[in-house]
């Protein structure tokens, strides 16, 4: 095997392995993830359960042994309704917004035209490696 092909064999090895890791790894946090979202539910039901029982008798504060608890009011808040319509809204509500027309702008561009602040940018090259399903686990030689 020439050394071309040798420093290609490490490389592509090096991909496989930490590949396979990598699926490993993510396994073991999607079961975690389910853990989790399993007891954040447990949880969200008892702190539920108890916001009610609490509030239901008139109780906001409980110095209980193992916690304290404390129901704390939530501030109001302003919230866009599904009738909304910016049209109906009067022009002292309404706030305009400068920003630039990136189509126009790429327009003029294509066109050979100077846009000042703007400039062609292009990200370096990327590259590829898809382990074939028939070499996966070949060793070294």
């Amino acid at each position: 095997m020439s050394n071309w092909d040798k420093q290609i064999e490490a490389y592509i090895e090096d991909i496989e392995s930490a590949e396979i890791t990598i699926k490993r790894e993510k396994a073991k946090k999607v079961k975690a993830d389910g853990v989790i979202r399993k007891e954040n539910e447990i949880i969200q039901t008892a702190r539920s359960e108890l916001h009610d029982m609490l509030t239901e008798s008139g109780v906001t504060m409980e110095d209980h042994p193992r916690a304290k608890i404390v129901i704390k009011k939530s501030p109001v808040r302003i919230v866009q309704t599904d009738d909304f319509d910016i049209e109906k809204l009067p022009i002292d509500y309404r706030e305009i917004i400068h920003k630039p027309d990136m189509d126009q702008i790429k327009a003029a561009m294509k066109r050979g035209e100077e846009v000042p602040g703007f400039a062609y940018d292009q990200k370096p090259d990327t590259i590829s490696v898809t382990i074939k399903p028939k070499a996966r686990g070949r060793k070294k030689k």
